[in-house]
C-alpha cells in the first residue's frame, strides 16, 4: 500500500520539519574528472556509497526535467532494523546492512519487488552508545557481482551479490592491528582499478589496499588516526589517484601501486569536522573541506619547488556543523549547514540562499534536482538552482528516523530508515494539491482567534493596527493560556525566525510561523502548567537573542552557537518561561533571617597533584563558632558557578535547620577538565586534608558527599567510588552519564564491594538531549538510577518539569541536601 502522497506547489515556506550526538558517519566520497573505467556500474545502478561515480550524482536522465508536476509514491517497503548503512543497488539487487536486535546483518532485496533474497550475519549487534544508535555503520560496495563491506567490529568481508554466499572475511583489528574507532568501524569500501581500498588508521596503516578476490593485503600506507572519513577518486597530475582524509592529514595515493603521493596537514578539528572529513573536489586541483565543526574551506593543491602544497582559496561559516556530504554542481555547493539547506558559490564561498525546509538530512543529485532524505524520515525533491530552494515533491514513507543518504537506481529512489527499506517511484500526477489550507494547531485558542482576525483584515495597515493593539494588551511574553497553550511571539524585520530552548533540546529549533502582511512571527505549543523552561530566538539563521518582551532573563553555558552542546563556558542569553503552577524556592526570592546565616571563608592551596593553585570557599553553618560538635562534609564541584549562579550559600542559610542537617560545604572553584586525572586524588588527599585540619569535620564515609552538576556530576560520582574510605555519598543533577561511564563505574563498584554508598540523582523532564540522536540526560539519569538500585544501593531520585543548566539546577538544592544530609528529629 502506498504511503500518503502530498503534492505541494512552489511554496517551500510551508514545509517546516524537525531536526539527531553525535555519531560521525563514514562517507566514501565525490569523484570528479574520473575515467569511468575506474568505478564499476552503469547509469541505472548505484553500486557504492554516493553512486556509480562516487560523487553523489546519478547519471540517469529524463527523471525530473521537463515535467510540470512531480510526485513520489512508495512502490514497496521491506522491514529492516536499526543501522546507519546506506543502500546500494546493481544487477537487480538492493543491498544494505542493519541489526535484528541480536546480530548485525547484510541482506539483499529484489529491486523490482522488495522481496528479501538473502541475509547473512556479520557479527553480534553493535550496541549504540554515547549518542549513537544500534547497528552497522558502513555502506557496502558492489563490484563484479560481489558485495564488500566491513562490520562495526572490524570484519572486512566479501559475499556473492545474488546469493549472499561468503567468499572471504578478514578481521582487520586482529590481523592488521588496526585501532577501532570510538563508535566502531564505519568507513565504506571502494573498489577501484582492481583494488579494494579501505580507510583503516594507525602508524603506516591509515589506508589499505586488498585483493577483492581473496581479501589478501596488497599494500598499506600513511600514518594517521582514522575515524569516519572517506575516500575520493580524483585526477592529480594526469594520474588517477584517491584522496583520503584522516584526523590531521589529507592524503593522495595511487591505488594500483599503493604509492603515497603526498600528505598535507588540513588543520581541521571536531567531530563534524576532522573526524568525519570527506574531501569534495570542485574542479581541477580545488577541493572543498568541511574540516572544522564551525567552518569549512576551499583549498587548491599547487606544486611549489616540485612539492605539493595546500593553499587556502577561502574559508566560510556558510557550511558547518553537519555530517552530510555536499554536492558540487555547476559551480555551486549544495549542502547542509547545521540544520539548514544551503547553496554556496564556489567562486567566493558566499551563500546564495539558505532554507529551513525540508529539515536536516542527506542529499544526492539526480537529473538536475536534489533528492533529500531527512532524519525525520521524509523524502524531498527540489531544483538544484542557485536562485532559491524550490521543492517540487515530497513523501513521508517512514515513521522512524533515518540516518542514511538516499540512492538512485533504475529510475527510482532507494532509501531506508531505522525500520524499513523502500523503493520510491517518481510519478507525474494530473494536478497538484496545495498545502495552503493547512490548519493552525492552536486555532481554537484565544490567540488562534486573534490570528484569524488578522488574516481576515483587508490591508497591511489594518493588520498592523490589530497586531499593535494585541501587543499593547499583552505586554509580557510569551502568552500563556489556562489550558497550557503557550504562544511565543517575535516582532521585527526578519527573513526567518526560529524558537529554540529546553522544550526541544540541543541542535534543535522550530521554525516560527510568519503572520502574512505583518512583521509578527509566532510559535504555539502546550506545556505542563507546572513547567519552567529557558528559550531564545534564532533570527535569520544565526543571531541568537533572548525575548525582548520577557523581563525574566537568564544565560546558559550548556549550548553555544547553533544550539550545539558546549563545554566552552560561553554564556548565551536566554529568557525564562515559568508556567502558572511553577513555584520558585523561597531561598531564591528572599534572604534568610540573620541568625540563620552561615559564613563563607576563602582559601587556596598549592596542589602537587595538579601542579596548580586550587581556590575554594568553605561554608560554615550558623552556630559553628558556638560549639565543639563535628559536622558532615559536602564537596561541591564547579563551585564557582554553584556560588554565583546557583546561590548555594543563600539556599543553605534557608535549608539548614529546616530540612537539612548542619553541614560544612566546600565549593571548589575549579571546573575539572576531562584530562585532569589527578583532580580526584587532589580532592581526596590534598583538599580534604586541609579542610579536616582546619575545621571540625566528621571523618566517617557516610558523613561525606561529593556533589556535581552536568559534567561535574560525573566527577562527583567517580571521586566517591574511587575513595570509598573517605566518601560514601553522591549527589548529582543532570549527571553526564553517557554509556561509556558504566565501563568506569562497574570496576570501581567491584573494588569497593563492601562500601555502603548512597546516591541522590536528580534530573529534569526537559534536560539536555537531542531527539534526533540517541542521547538524553533524562533517560541517562533514569538508567543510572536503575543500575545503582540493581546493585543494591540506596538511591533517591527526583525528576522535575524543568530544563537544564543553573536556571533549573538552582531550584533543586533542597532536593540534594535533604536527601544526603536530612535533618533528624533530634537535631531540631
Amino acid at each position: 500500500m502506498s504511503a500518503k502522497i502530498i503534492y505541494p506547489r512552489q511554496a517551500p515556506s510551508l514545509f517546516r520539519r524537525r531536526f539527531r550526538f553525535v555519531l560521525p558517519l563514514s562517507f566514501v566520497l565525490p569523484l570528479i574528472l574520473l575515467p569511468l573505467s575506474l568505478i564499476a556500474g552503469n547509469a541505472e545502478s548505484w553500486p557504492a556509497f554516493r553512486g556509480a561515480a562516487v560523487d553523489g550524482v546519478s547519471k540517469e536522465q529524463g527523471v525530473f526535467q521537463g515535467k510540470r508536476h512531480l510526485a513520489l509514491e512508495t512502490r514497496w517497503t521491506a522491514p529492516l532494523g536499526s543501522g546507519y548503512s546506506g543502500c546500494v543497488a546493481d544487477e537487480g539487487v538492493v543491498v544494505t546492512m542493519f541489526t535484528d536486535g541480536t546480530n548485525d546483518l547484510v541482506a539483499g532485496f529484489a529491486m523490482d519487488s522488495g522481496k528479501e533474497l538473502w541475509r547473512a550475519e556479520i557479527g553480534p549487534m553493535y550496541k549504540g552508545h554515547d549518542g549513537s544508535h544500534d547497528g552497522p555503520i558502513a555502506t557496502p560496495a558492489i563490484h563484479d557481482g560481489h558485495v564488500f563491506s566491513i562490520s562495526a567490529q572490524g570484519k572486512l568481508f566479501a559475499r556473492e551479490l545474488k546469493t549472499g554466499k561468503e567468499l572471504w572475511q578478514v578481521d582487520v583489528q586482529e590481523t592488521h592491528k588496526i585501532p577501532k574507532p570510538w563508535y566502531g568501524f564505519g568507513a565504506s569500501p571502494l573498489v577501484t582499478d582492481g583494488v579494494l581500498v579501505m580507510l583503516l588508521g594507525g602508524e603506516g596503516t591509515a589506508i589499505g589496499g586488498f585483493d577483492p578476490k581473496t581479501g589478501e593485503k596488497l599494500w598499506m600506507v600513511g600514518s594517521d588516526r582514522i575515524n569516519y572519513q572517506g575516500l575520493v577518486p580524483w585526477r592529480y597530475q594526469d594520474r588517477d589517484v584517491l584522496l583520503a582524509a584522516g584526523d590531521t592529514k589529507l592524503f593522495a595515493i595511487d591505488p594500483k601501486k599503493g604509492e603515497l603521493l603526498f600528505e598535507l596537514a588540513h588543520n581541521g578539528n571536531g567531530g563534524r569536522g576532522a573526524t568525519s572529513l570527506i574531501p569534495v573536489p570542485c574542479g581541477k586541483s580545488r577541493i572543498f573541506l568541511a574540516h572544522q565543526d564551525d567552518a569549512s574551506t576551499l583549498v587548491e593543491i599547487k606544486t611549489v619547488d616540485g612539492k605539493p602544497q595546500l593553499e587556502q582559496v577561502w574559508e566560510t561559516r556558510a557550511i558547518r556543523n553537519s555530517y552530510n556530504v555536499p554536492i558540487y554542481h555547476e559551480g555551486h555547493l549544495y549542502a547542509y549547514s547545521s540544520r539548514f539547506l544551503t547553496c554556496v558559490d564556489v567562486a567566493d564561498g558566499k551563500p546564495k540562499w539558505r532554507s529551513r525546509p525540508p529539515g536536516d538530512g542527506f542529499l544526492i543529485l539526480v537529473d538536475g534536482h536534489l533528492v533529500l532524505q531527512t532524519k525525520q524520515g521524509s523524502v524531498h525533491v527540489a531544483e538544484a538552482s542557485p536562485e532559491a530552494f524550490r521543492e517540487k515533491a515530497r513523501l513521508e514513507p517512514f515513521s522512524k528516523q533515518s540516518w542514511s543518504p538516499p540512492g538512485f537506481a533504475a529510475g527510482s529512489i532507494i532509501t531506508r530508515s531505522f525500520g524499513q527499506l523502500a523503493r520510491l517511484d517518481v510519478v507525474e500526477p494530473e494536478m497538484a494539491v496545495s498545502l495552503d489550507q493547512a490548519t493552525e494547531r492552536a486555532e481554537g485558542t484565544d490567540f488562534g482567534k486573534f490570528l484569524a482576525k488578522v488574516r481576515r483584515a483587508k490591508s497591511s495597515a489594518k493588520k498592523t493596527k490589530l497586531v499593535d493593539a494585541f501587543l499593547a494588551k499583552h505586554k509580557t511574553m510569551p502568552i500563556v493560556e489556562s489550558d497550557g497553550w503557550v504562544h511565543f511571539l517575535y516582532r521585527g524585520s526578519a527573513k526567518d525566525v526560529a524558537l529554540a530552548g529546553d522544550m526541544f533540546g540541543a541542535r534543535q529549533e522550530r521554525a516560527m510561523h510568519h503572520l502574512a502582511g505583518t512583521d509578527l512571527f509566532y510559535y504555539s505549543m502546550q506545556l505542563p502548567l507546572d513547567a519552567m523552561v529557558a528559550y531564545l530566538f534564532i533570527v535569520n539563521y544565526g543571531e541568537m537573542v533572548d525575548d525582548p518582551r520577557n523581563p525574566n532573563k537568564t544565560v546558559t553555558t550548556m549550548v553555544g552557537k547553533d544550539m550545539e552542546m558546549s563545554f566552552t563556558g560561553e554564556a548565551v542569553p536566554m529568557s525564562v518561561l515559568s508556567m502558572p503552577k511553577w513555584q520558585s524556592p523561597e531561598y531564591l526570592v528572599k534572604e534568610a533571617a540573620p541568625e540563620r546565616r552561615g559564613k563563607l571563608e576563602r582559601h587556596e592551596i598549592e596542589s602537587a597533584k595538579l601542579k596548580a593553585k586550587v581556590a575554594f570557599d568553605v561554608y560554615l553553618p550558623a552556630g559553628y563558632d558556638k560549639g565543639e560538635e563535628r559536622y558532615p562534609l559536602a564537596i561541591v564541584h564547579g563551585g564557582k558557578a554553584t556560588r554565583e549562579k546557583g546561590k548555594w550559600p543563600q539556599a543553605l542559610n534557608h535549608l539548614i535547620g529546616d530540612s537539612v542537617a548542619p553541614t560544612i560545604v566546600v565549593l571548589v572553584d575549579m571546573f575539572p577538565s576531562f584530562e585532569a586525572r589527578q583532580y580526584g586524588p587532589m580532592i581526596a588527599e590534598e583538599l580534604c586534608t586541609f579542610v579536616d585540619e582546619k575545621y571540625r569535620t566528621r571523618s566517617e564515609p557516610d558523613q561525606r558527599a561529593n556533589i556535581g552538576f552536568g559534567v561535574t556530576g560525573l566527577n562527583a560520582l567517580m571521586i566517591t567510588l574511587g575513595h570509598p574510605k573517605q566518601f560514601a555519598k553522591v549527589g548529582t543533577e543532570s549527571g553526564m552519564f553517557m554509556d561509556y561511564v558504566y565501563g568506569m563505574v562497574t570496576p570501581q563498584l567491584a573494588q569497593a564491594a563492601d562500601a555502603k554508598f548512597e546516591f541522590h540523582l536528580g534530573w529534569s523532564a526537559y534536560d539536555l538531549r537531542n531527539p534526533d540522536e540517541a542521547w538524553d540526560l533524562s533517560r541517562a539519569n533514569r538508567e543510572m538510577a536503575k543500575f545503582l538500585e540493581g546493585k543494591g544501593y540506596k538511591v533517591t531520585k527526583k525528576e522535575v518539569p524543568e530544563g537544564t543548566d543553573w536556571t533549573s539546577w538552582r531550584n533543586r538544592t533542597g532536593n540534594i541536601m535533604s536527601a544526603l544530609f536530612p535533618l533528624k528529629n533530634d537535631s531540631m
